[in-house]
């Protein structure tokens, strides 16, 4: 029993210590830290890491918004919304998770998201690559032949579609 209590105080102390501490988040900048910004979470009560970029994925000439926010864990992992210039509703894809939001510039950097024109067609789409333990398609989405986590998300016939990757204008072999 007193080593119980003493556990238990011990555990209260460093917890008390640890919230008078600065938060690591104001000394360091996260990867990419241009993009980023915060949000307080009020049910998890944290502020949650969220990457911001912007292009023209509907065609308009105005800038559409892409951004992953982080479900606030220890190894954060993001999942995708995107808001068309033309809507101004934010489209959210719950499940595409990815652990690493960081837009990769060039094709044969593609990691886990890239905006790119892959099919050709004159617009950019987004591709995203949610092969990992959180990342995974909806059964709302597996009725439309969707059998690959690599995903392209693309702006047809006034409205944006989640397809199987395939890059048609790409020079270099991709990662399948």
């Amino acid at each position: 029993m007193k080593v119980f209590l003493m556990f238990a105080f011990l555990n209260y102390a460093s917890l008390s210590s640890a919230q008078e501490q600065e938060p690591l988040s104001d000394t360091l900048a996260p990867p990419f830290s241009e993009y980023t910004s915060y949000q307080y979470d009020s049910l998890l009560q944290v502020n949650l890491l969220i990457y911001n970029y912007n292009s023209d994925l509907d065609d308009d000439r105005t800038s559409d918004s892409i951004r992953f926010i982080s479900n606030g864990g220890a190894h954060a992992y993001y999942h995708l919304e995107i808001k068309l210039s033309g809507s101004g509703q934010w489209m959210k894809y719950q499940t595409f998770y990815i652990d690493m939001p960081y837009l990769s510039n060039t094709v044969e950097e593609m990691t886990q998201f890239a905006v790119s024109d892959f099919d050709g067609d004159g617009i950019d789409e987004v591709y995203l690559n949610i092969d990992n333990a959180f990342g995974y398609i909806p059964n709302s989405l597996e009725y439309k032949d969707l059998n690959s986590k690599k995903l392209l998300l693309d702006y047809e016939d006034g409205e944006l579609h989640v397809k199987n990757f395939a890059c048609k204008t790409c020079h270099t072999k991709h990662m399948d």
